[in-house]
């Protein structure tokens, strides 16, 4: 599966890109070339905009609207990019923006967190007044936004929430909220839908067309409500608003079939196990996962129902280059998820973004390239940022096409095969030291397939005996 000219081919992909000082990737240096039917999409994720590193700002910004605040941003001193540890400040942010730049996008994934870590207590510690915090939390999700629209011109944004984008707290984002409501009136494909623009005020969910596949929809969901980290504590109904999602996309996903039609999901947190946090104990009762176990076992019903719907996913969250895989009752795959890495270096990853290359007449994936941040350690006003190609899934894994059971069938592989395994570290955290060590591959390894508690520890500890959890 390994192609044993990788290095030969991203050396040369290197060699097209000669990165100028603005990081620039323009439409000449993509590793692949769209034919008439096929087209490209950009995804990112886990931006986390730190609005607050140059704290002489943040009168200026509370007072101003949005649409000013790239030009405050600028007048800042503070040049150098946000490092290793930190979230992203507006230099690195927008030195990503430019590396994106000089292709046409059919349109631009954003799978959330626009907002820093533990952005209220930063917000405060800036000098920010507490009855002005509301406000403050939709200028930044709109300004991420807006900038992600200003910059891809005529590509639509498809966005969805983050666990960190809400005025609440992190993972406490509350259902029917004024922001809520504000954020869908400033998305242009939620706010030109008045489905969409309902949906998305009662919940962070919407469905809108696919903006060139014929007859094919993008479902965005709120996984939020599915975390196993959810509160609801700032909502008038402190009800689980997770069951009103499921029944919502039930409805949806049967509707879709009805009308003959196909979908894409689009989330931010993934179902499935979190491998870094079950790390410890994992086979005596230490099981970690994203979300509550009975949701995510009502979810894969609703999905495995709909498998001739739906042609694939696409999450983040993680800020790791990674996938998972749904498979039928019968075993057979039938959904992948593509869970693209952060811009963020807050977790000691390189910022990155990725560009996808799929059939506009069935929406089926055919390569994906990501680039990353090379030199984010010296790069600033002096030293010019140098974005490059890290790797092509085609040429590093399978030629043969991007589909369920061949992603499957690498999901095994990465468990027997010891250089595709170590290919997949390397690019795991985007070039920069992995969080897997020694034995710990197979925690994370079962997590690319095993998305329940039950079927993870049937995988990584067979035979052992593992403590429910609710």
């Amino acid at each position: 599966m390994l192609r044993c000219g990788l290095r030969a081919i991203i050396a040369a992909a290197l060699t097209a890109l000669a990165v100028a000082a603005t990081g620039t990737a323009g439409a000449e240096t993509l590793p692949f070339h769209p034919t008439a039917k096929q087209g490209v999409f950009l995804h990112v994720s886990d931006i986390h905009l730190n609005p607050f590193t140059d704290k002489t700002l943040l009168p200026r910004l509370v007072q101003a609207p949005v649409a000013q605040w790239e030009a405050i941003f600028q007048s800042s001193k503070n040049e150098r990019f946000a490092q290793y540890g930190a979230d992203t400040n507006f230099p690195l942010f927008m030195s990503m923006l430019s590396a994106a730049q000089g292709v046409h996008y059919d349109y631009v994934l954003n799978t959330g967190d626009n907002l820093a870590h533990d952005f209220r207590a930063k917000y405060l510690a800036a000098g920010g007044k507490l009855d002005g915090y509301q406000k403050f939390v939709i200028k930044t999700l709109r300004f991420v936004n807006l900038m992600l629209t200003k910059s891809f011109p005529g590509s639509p944004l498809i966005f969805s929430l983050g666990n960190n984008d809400a005025v609440c707290g992190d993972y406490k984002v509350a259902p029917a909220s004024r922001m809520l409501a504000k954020a869908g009136r400033e998305l242009p494909v939620v706010a030109g839908n008045r489905k969409a623009l309902k949906s998305f005020a009662a919940g962070g969910y919407y469905v809108v067309p696919h903006p060139t596949v014929p007859r094919h929809d993008l479902i965005v969901l709120n996984s939020i409500f599915w975390s196993a980290k959810y509160e609801n504590k700032c909502s008038a109904r402190p009800d689980h608003p997770g069951a009103a999602e499921l029944a919502w996309l039930r409805k949806t996903l049967n509707r879709e079939k009805r009308a003959k039609r196909t979908a894409t999901l689009v989330m931010h947190i993934p179902p499935g196990i979190d491998a870094y946090t079950s790390l410890k104990n994992t086979c005596t009762g230490g099981i970690t996962t994203f979300w509550h176990d009975a949701d995510t076992r009502r979810f894969l019903a609703l999905v495995g129902r709909a498998k001739t719907v739906l042609r694939d996913s696409y999450a983040g969250h993680t800020h790791r280059d990674n996938f998972g895989v749904l498979t039928d009752k019968r075993g057979k795959p039938f959904l992948t998820t593509r869970i693209t890495p952060s811009v963020s270096p807050v977790y000691h990853n390189n910022p990155s973004f990725t560009v996808l290359l799929y059939d506009r007449t069935d929406a089926a994936v055919k390569d994906y390239a990501t680039f990353y941040l090379a030199n984010l350690a010296a790069a600033g006003p002096t030293v010019p940022p140098e974005w490059k190609l890290e790797y092509t899934f085609a040429k590093t894994y399978i030629e043969a096409g991007y589909t369920p059971g061949r992603i499957a069938a690498l999901a095994l592989s990465l468990r027997t095969d010891a250089p595709v395994r170590q290919t997949f570290l390397r690019y795991f955290a985007v070039e920069a030291p992995s969080a897997i060590k020694g034995d710990d591959w197979l925690t994370f390894a079962c997590a690319q397939t095993a998305m329940t508690r039950a079927a993870y520890t049937a995988c990584r500890c067979p035979g052992a005996a593992q403590t429910p959890r609710h």
